[in-house]
């Protein structure tokens, strides 16, 4: 393993690495065995708490926020309504039935258009379409109108384990996979380069015994000569999609399809080659299935092979849908003409065309997977309205089952005119309601029910950042989920490390974390496409709020600089990079400005006049990627020299190592096995101290934890022989954090995760509660441990103030170690004793059993500081010890 580690870019979703075994120690790491102590004699550790030694840091235990998972928007931040702004680029420009859902001009004929504001999301083949099939060739024409990594051409299986796909962008380049069993095992054809977008494209896949090869506009890019697995080795295949992923959270293509065909063969590249110039080229078409889309419109996709396998085109099961009841006509349309503001440049407007008494029109939103109803509970309710002349019916909000069929509250809020205005109203769900997080928000007229309303004929109403809070973190307006703050108080971290890594990048220059359209009114910021993980944020969780939090956590931010580097290999020329820095120099005057500064008088109209502590600055994430070797030839000078002039004593991270200017602290990832993590706790014993300070700003066990949300106490406890490592050795690395922090559970990206929620509840894993017995029980001096055998991972360290000893000790066999522990200069009696195990480490939490594996508290006696105790199989015990 180089010194970067290994990144979540590269392992995510497989690679020809996979994601075990994919990098060795450095060499000269001398490893520490966990075999067990023999079990007729205790294990001796002499605690040398009269003799302790260097600093520990304290900033070294921490937590790393990505928006991935949901972790933001769905998650952290409490808006309910998803795409509150209508500003996600996937809002259908109209709402249509299944039978007008249109066809659009494609390479031969019509094509079907998905996403993208398109009505519809994805095509929906038969069950069992390619079962049974060995050789075969899948080929398709494509025309992204933008590109998004995991976009799917085409996605059959049984769901996240069993699936083989073609996808226009897996990290960069498209990409052919095929496993059974989930990203860790996949067989892959990889093409070397990006597909455009806003163009036609043809791929094609071929497999012939045990040769695969992936096509683009009919010239081979890749070859797999050792494939093992077909279509025949897949499960019965219950979800075949064109255009979606078997991963929910995976965005839907954005483009159009022609031409879709299955063969029951190979094709010849001669063959492939002819369906450049022909629909069905010399073949004569798919012979398992073949997809033209030349219908004139509706929900139907014929099979033009013979064999009878039509296709099904769902519709864009959006986040807005509409709502007509007893007979009310409206048609909702997303208006470009009509914006709010400069940042806010399109609205939804709703056409009435009749709504009378006993009728309802509107709109509702399902929020993240659900709107949470919860007895009892007040919702703060805002949106901006607009209307046309002689529209004068009050709005009916309201919280209601998915079906309508129970409304929690109601609301009427009247007074809309022809100009925008803010509402602002409350709905209050008894406390006999039953809890829900399937429930529904709806905003619309509403004449069911007491004097009827009417609306003319011919009126529209327009309608922007339509927001529902429910109480937040501190009763802030535009706050936090208060259990998941909660969650990060009690872990106590050193630092926190926003907005994240591959978020902060991007996969291209427009959807990078740009965090100056992330500041000011909610209404004044207008999202971004998140397209590294492949959802829309509203951004309402921004620069202030993750500053904010990290203050309310009194954490030190480290904060993430976009420095000239997208996912998709984009990189801006030396030339180019002025206006980058400049957003790096005015972000920390923002943070630490005086409120006379330009940014720091922002950052008081922003309701916080008093500066931030001063961050640590990230330049980039993860640059070792960069093939170009521009991070040390330019990138990291540029931002080094600039912000060294402005701020002398501000701390910079480097994300890979380089020679062109000096590193105050190094970021290193790490992704890896249990037996990787303990092998890896004497890394840094023997680490150079001559260079940079580390910061292990991303590590986690994922093996075995691709379709666990939270993880397994395995993995946690190889982390913690890890950390054990981290803290003996904190005079060189400085921070620590582990990622990914949040889950939004069943709507992940990556697992495993070290927090998992729903709407309503939420829990740590069992790595949650490692981190939090590492960090919440430590001293300010390490202590050295010599030990008589191998058997345990340990560290310890001491208050200097109180004389307070505190003790880990890991034992991740299956076997329970016995120890005597002996500290120098302690006569104490009595010790803390807290433990977290199961025999069973394969188990974890979840969020059906959130408590199945926590730390329980006990004391131990021992004798003039000398005490026995029993590190039971699968366990991290931390012995707290007073000096007498």
């Amino acid at each position: 393993m180089n010194d970067n580690g290994v990144s979540r870019r590269v392992v995510l979703r497989g690679t020809t690495l996979g994601i075990l075994g994919a990098a060795a120690l450095p060499a000269g790491d001398v490893l520490l065995g966990a075999g067990t102590a023999a079990a007729d004699s205790a294990l001796a550790l002499t605690i040398d708490s009269a003799n302790p030694g260097h600093t520990v840091s304290p900033e070294l235990f921490g937590a790393f926020f990505e928006e991935i998972n949901y972790a933001g928007v769905g998650g952290l931040y409490a808006e309910l309504i998803r795409n509150r702004t209508f500003m996600d680029p996937n809002t259908p420009t109209a709402w249509y039935t299944a039978d007008q859902i249109p066809r659009v001009a494609g390479k031969f004929g019509n094509a079907v258009q998905l996403g993208g504001g398109s009505p519809a999301q994805y095509v929906l083949l038969p069950e069992g379409i390619v079962d049974g099939l060995t050789d075969f060739t899948i080929a398709a024409w494509v025309n992204p109108s933008s590109i998004s990594q995991w976009m799917r051409v085409f996605d059959f299986g049984t769901g996240e384990t069993d699936y083989m796909f073609l996808s226009i962008d897996a990290g960069a380049t498209p990409r052919f996979s095929i496993t059974l069993d989930s990203y860790y095992a996949e067989q892959q054809l990889n093409a070397p380069a990006a597909l455009p977008a806003g163009t036609w494209s043809h791929l094609a896949v071929t497999l012939s015994g045990t040769t695969a090869t992936l096509y683009v506009n009919g010239v081979a890019v890749d070859t797999n000569t050792s494939m093992t697995l077909n279509p025949s080795s897949l499960p019965h295949t219950t979800q075949n999609y064109v255009g979606r992923s078997q991963w929910s959270p995976d965005p839907y293509l954005s483009g159009s399809v022609d031409e879709f065909q299955i063969y029951d063969r190979a094709l010849t590249a001669a063959e492939v080659a002819s369906l450049q110039t022909s629909a069905g080229g010399s073949a004569g078409g798919g012979n398992v299935a073949w997809y033209r889309f030349d219908e004139a419109k509706g929900a139907t996709a014929v099979d033009s092979s013979g064999k009878g396998n039509d296709a099904t085109i769902e519709l864009f099961a959006t986040d807005w849908t509409e709502v007509s009841d007893g007979g009310a006509s409206a048609t909702p349309v997303l208006d470009s003409g009509v914006g709010l503001n400069s940042a806010l440049t399109r609205s939804l407007r709703v056409d009435f065309s009749a709504v009378g008494a006993g009728q309802r029109a509107g709109m509702a939103n399902g929020g993240y997977f659900g709107v949470p109803i919860v007895p009892g509970q007040t919702y703060r309710v805002s949106f901006f309205a607009k209307a046309t002349a002689g529209f004068d019916a009050p709005l009916t909000i309201a919280l209601e089952s998915a079906d309508g069929s129970t409304s929690y509250a109601t609301a009427a809020v009247g007074g809309v005119s022809g100009d925008w205005r803010r509402f602002q109203t409350v709905l209050r769900v008894p406390k006999s309601a039953t809890e829900s997080t399937g429930g529904r928000f709806v905003i619309g007229v509403d004449n069911r029910s007491g004097n009827a309303a009417p609306v003319p004929s011919g009126s529209s109403l327009w309608l922007q950042v339509v927001s529902l809070f429910p109480p937040t973190y501190r009763n802030r307006p535009n706050g936090l989920r208060p259990d998941l703050v909660d969650l990060l108080q009690n872990m106590r971290p050193g630092i926190l490390r926003f907005p994240g890594g591959n978020y902060v990048e991007g996969s291209t220059l427009a959807t990078r974390w740009d965090w100056k359209t992330t500041i000011g009114p909610v209404w004044e910021r207008p999202g971004h496409e998140n397209s590294a993980w492949g959802y829309f944020s509203d951004d309402g969780l921004g620069l202030l709020e993750y500053l904010q939090l990290a203050e309310d956590l009194g954490a030190t931010p480290v904060l993430g600089v976009w420095a000239g580097y997208t996912l998709n290999g984009t990189v801006v020329a030396e030339a180019d990079l002025a206006p980058y820095v400049q957003d790096a120099l005015d972000l920390v005057e923002y943070v630490t400005g005086p409120i006379t500064s330009t940014w720091g008088a922002k950052r008081a109209a922003d309701g916080h006049p008093a500066p931030f502590t001063a961050p640590y600055l990230e330049i980039g994430n993860e640059d070792w990627i960069d093939g170009s070797g521009s991070y040390d030839k330019y990138r990291y000078a540029a931002f080094y020299d600039a912000l060294k002039a402005a701020y002398p004593d501000i701390k910079l991270i480097a994300t890979t190592k380089v020679t062109s200017r000096p590193m105050d602290v190094l970021d290193l990832h790490y992704y890896e096995s249990e037996s990787w993590f303990e092998s890896a706790s004497t890394m840094f014993d023997s680490y150079d101290r001559s260079g940079p300070q580390i910061f292990v700003g991303e590590y986690a066990g994922t093996a075995s934890a691709g379709s666990l949300p939270t993880g397994f106490l395995g993995n946690s406890l190889g982390e913690a022989a890890f950390m054990t490592g981290l803290e003996r050795n904190s005079d060189i690395v400085h921070m620590s954090s582990y990622a990914p922090l949040f889950a939004n559970y069943g709507h992940t990206q990556w697992n495993p995760n070290l927090i998992g929620y729903n709407q309503i509840e939420s829990y740590g894993s069992t790595s949650y509660y490692v981190q939090q017995m590492f960090s919440t029980n430590i001293g300010d001096k390490v202590v050295p441990i010599t030990a008589s055998a191998t058997g345990l991972y340990s560290s310890a360290t001491i208050d200097s103030r109180t004389g307070r000893v505190y003790v880990k000790l890991v034992n991740p066999s299956a076997a329970a170690v016995a120890t005597q522990l002996a500290f120098t200069g302690h006569t104490g009696r009595l010790a803390k004793v807290e433990v977290l195990a199961n025999p069973d480490d394969t188990v974890g939490n979840t969020l059906a059993a959130p408590d199945a594996i926590t730390p329980t508290r006990s004391k131990l006696t021992g004798s003039a500081g000398v005490f026995t105790y029993t590190a039971p199989a699968n366990s991290l015990t931390v012995l707290i010890v007073e000096p007498s």
